[in-house]
């Protein structure tokens, strides 16, 4: 509690929280509260579910910790607005791309992983994985990003790294 506050303390920070959404008259958190996907694909509400979930527990997680120092708070609160716009533009129906490996900075060995796993998800979305397995696909862009978002900042093999390479096998396709 003590770091939230101390996060809330900076101005700055505080209004991308609150801005974040680009919704007016709510933060990102309420924004997120608020997606109404009915409209949007199957496999947008999977992965409008998916990514608000995860920027709440990005947000909740890193909000309780006492280790965050101001400048790790920034951005950690912009990675949360990353995953709260990506979960609203999902909701609405809108594409939204998986991460680009070489937008982060993460270690060569590492983003060749990532390369390889975002090759073979595009490969299996592009044989019609996201139709055929809508819930699935979802699930493994979302888990894929948040793996991209946890190599960045020094986490190897994260849990949505075991998650995404579930939800990319359970689609099955060649």
């Amino acid at each position: 509690m003590k770091t939230l506050l101390k996060l809330a303390a900076s101005s700055s920070i505080l209004a991308m929280l609150l801005g974040c959404s680009g919704a007016s008259g709510g933060g990102g958190l309420e924004a997120l509260r608020n997606i109404d996907s009915s409209g949007a694909s199957a496999f947008n509400q999977a992965l409008s579910a998916d990514y608000a979930t995860y920027a709440v527990w990005e947000f909740e997680t890193e909000a309780e910790a006492e280790f965050i120092s101001e400048g790790e708070g920034e951005v950690e609160l912009k990675d949360f607005a990353l995953f709260v716009r990506k979960a609203i533009s999902a909701g609405k129906n809108e594409r939204v791309e998986p991460e680009n490996v070489s937008d982060w900075s993460i270690p060569s060995d590492r983003a060749t992983v990532l390369n390889e796993h975002r090759t073979l998800m595009m490969e299996k979305f592009a044989k019609g994985g996201k139709e055929s397995h809508p819930e699935l696909a979802g699930h493994a862009q979302g888990q894929f990003d948040c793996w991209v978002e946890e190599e960045a900042e020094g986490h190897e093999n994260p849990e949505c790294m075991v998650k995404h390479k579930a939800a990319i096998a359970g689609i099955g396709l060649p």
